[in-house]
């Protein structure tokens, strides 16, 4: 009996809303394709800037300098993104996110220079400072029964990014050679022999920003609020309450702490701290973790560009690309074998 009872205790899950998280995750895709899809060709797009002078034991220096600004500038904005979506809203802060994105791959593919290269691929990781404002939407479209089945989706979704990204990256560089008889009749891709890639990647930010435009729906509770007022006001009758009950909690992108709204009086308390002792640990060893596997990431495809003479393998952009590919693959058919 009292197993009984404590099962008929035990909350349901709810439903997850499967048509608002793929929304969400669509945007959030953005972030792992446009990090990677230049890894394939990035040192000899470095190369062709001239930065080098010739020097090729200096390729990955710079290199490096490109591929770390990105989560640089990233890091760095993601928190005045929380409080812009604190005060304008979840929605208008995600869909600007994709929309830069776009300009700013657009840019990248056609620059010549070196310094234009790291303006654009920060520009990039400044619009990807949103990706914090994207959990706590998660967050605030589930709760504590389906929280945990939608937090999940996420690594999968960075998956498939880092997969698609770099293969993309790698077949499509320097389509003029590959398709001279197409490609290499059009001037732009002979002068830019990177574009395309750059380009094929802003097209599919772009499409992250316009099909979540006609479907994403706002999640901070002040602005759901508003919302809900002035759509209900058509159905406003004499006998209408003034005052309506509510319960909502809201999940402030800057602030770890649930602010019920039926409070009639401010209250100025302070935020607890979330840097206690357990947490630290995590972060501290998520940071190794994403540290080690962001360099080997970015040491690989060096070695794999740079040449015979100086211990490399000299493989063109397209076979970089494939064999990142292969790698993401297996890493993900490793790791889905040791889960099941």
């Amino acid at each position: 009996m009292d197993s009984e009872s404590n099962s008929g205790e035990r909350k349901r899950q709810t439903p997850l809303p499967y048509g608002q998280l793929i929304l969400l995750l669509l945007i959030q895709s953005s972030e792992p394709i446009t990090a990677t899809v230049i890894y394939p060709f990035i040192a000899q797009l470095i190369r062709s800037t001239g930065i080098t002078k010739g020097e090729e034991a200096k390729v990955g220096y710079y290199a490096g300098i490109i591929e770390s600004i990105f989560f640089i500038s990233e890091s760095l904005i993601c928190y005045q993104w929380g409080l812009a979506s604190d005060k304008f809203g979840r929605r208008p802060i995600l869909l600007l996110g994709p929309l830069g994105l776009a300009i700013a791959m657009t840019g990248f593919g056609l620059s010549h220079s070196f310094w234009s290269l790291v303006v654009f691929r920060a520009a990039q990781g400044v619009f990807n400072g949103n990706i914090g404002v994207s959990k706590t939407v998660m967050a605030e479209l589930t709760d504590s029964t389906n929280r945990a089945d939608a937090f999940m989706l996420i690594p999968i979704m960075w998956a498939c990014g880092v997969t698609i990204a770099p293969m993309m990256g790698g077949f499509l560089a320097e389509p003029a050679k590959s398709w001279p008889n197409f490609f290499g009749r059009i001037p732009l891709f002979v002068d830019y022999p990177y574009f395309l890639p750059c380009f094929v990647t802003g097209l599919y930010a772009f499409m992250t920003f316009v099909i979540p435009l006609f479907g994403l729906k706002e999640t901070h509770p002040s602005f759901k609020a508003k919302t809900q007022v002035l759509a209900d006001t058509g159905d406003l009758t004499s006998q209408t309450p003034l005052l309506a009950d509510r319960n909502d909690h809201s999940y402030d992108a800057t602030r770890n702490q649930s602010s019920p709204t039926n409070c009639t009086t401010a209250t100025t308390t302070a935020a607890p701290s979330i840097f206690n002792p357990t947490l630290t640990i995590v972060l501290v060893n998520y940071s190794f973790l994403t540290f080690t596997d962001m360099a080997y990431a970015v040491i690989i495809p060096i070695l794999y560009s740079t040449s015979n003479s100086l211990g490399g393998l000299a493989f063109s952009s397209k076979r970089i690309g494939a064999i990142l590919d292969t790698e993401k693959n297996r890493s993900e058919k490793d790791v889905s074998d040791r889960l099941s």
